[in-house]
């Protein structure tokens, strides 16, 4: 079947899909932001490590305040509005952060990030959304550049 071939509403559907959701993550961090913000939480991009955990401590002291927020609003997204965000975003895009993430600032080996994907409770799309969130907002996205140095 060919788009010729397909009724004019499900093509005006999918043109209003397509051209009307390429904002998701620009109002998913608007959203995000606006609730650190009338927390007054302060984002840091520092990932606290073992060796400059005690450093870190002060400056990262609503670290855990802002994990629930983007845990809340990751938890009550839809499937579909899931599925949208990285759809927009780019799904290679965001494999590839998700592995960089697990290679680069967890150390973990292939093997490991393999199992990730066999576990079928282990929430791929929610650990890739939480990233896309955490890169967007510039939240503990300093992983690549310290580690990498």
């Amino acid at each position: 079947m060919s788009i010729n071939d397909l009724p004019t509403d499900i093509i005006i559907n999918i043109c209003h899909e397509v051209l009307h959701n390429n904002n998701i993550i620009k109002k998913m961090k608007e959203e995000i932001l606006d609730m650190i913000t009338k927390n007054n939480f302060t984002i840091s991009k520092n990932i606290l490590n073992e060796e400059n955990e005690e450093e870190d401590c002060v400056e990262d002291c609503d670290c855990d305040n802002i994990n629930i927020i983007i845990l809340s609003y990751i938890k009550n997204l839809t499937e579909k509005q899931k599925d949208n965000i990285i759809c927009e975003y780019g799904m290679m895009k965001g494999f590839q952060l998700f592995y960089d993430y697990h290679r680069i600032c967890l150390g973990d080996s292939y093997q490991d990030i393999c199992e990730c994907f066999e576990i079928s409770d282990y929430g791929i799309n929610d650990s890739i959304i939480q990233l896309i969130i955490n890169d967007e907002i510039g939240f503990e996205n300093n992983w690549r550049k310290s580690n990498q140095e």
